[in-house]
């Protein structure tokens, strides 16, 4: 199935305030970083049941990596500190925002700024995605 990145953005939006819950993938009940870019993901007819699964079809099956310049849509693997290995998923919403499951917030938008490019470790976009358009 072919989905567009204005799609993924709506999904990811309808996540907000979903509240933190470690291992949940549920909007509105809640979710926790690796749960959410799958939930959106499933919601969307792209069915990826836990975070290993989802790593692995990001990887192999429904997207290409996209190094340096990530767009909208895109889902971001993000490290601790600068040049760590990724550990936090979120998903692109422009090209100065994201959204990501907090640990202390919940889902939340938040800038694309400084903080987390320098942590920035790849971004995904699903193949056939259209891209995002201002």
């Amino acid at each position: 199935m072919s989905v567009t990145a204005a799609q993924i953005e709506q999904e990811a939006r309808s996540w907000l305030g979903t509240p933190f819950v470690a291992g949940a993938s549920v909007r509105g009940a809640g979710c926790d970083c690796g749960g959410l870019p799958a939930g959106v993901l499933a919601n969307l007819g792209i069915p990826v049941s836990r975070v290993d699964e989802l790593v692995k079809a990001l990887a192999l099956n429904h997207a290409l990596l996209v190094p340096d310049t990530p767009q909208a849509g895109a889902i971001l693997a993000l490290s601790t500190e600068p040049g760590g290995r990724p550990v936090h998923l979120a998903i692109q919403t422009s090209a100065q925002t994201l959204i990501h499951a907090h640990w202390t917030r919940g889902v939340v938008e938040n800038r694309f700024g400084r903080w987390f490019r320098d942590r920035l470790v790849a971004a995904y976009v699903l193949k056939g995605a259209s891209p995002w358009q201002p």
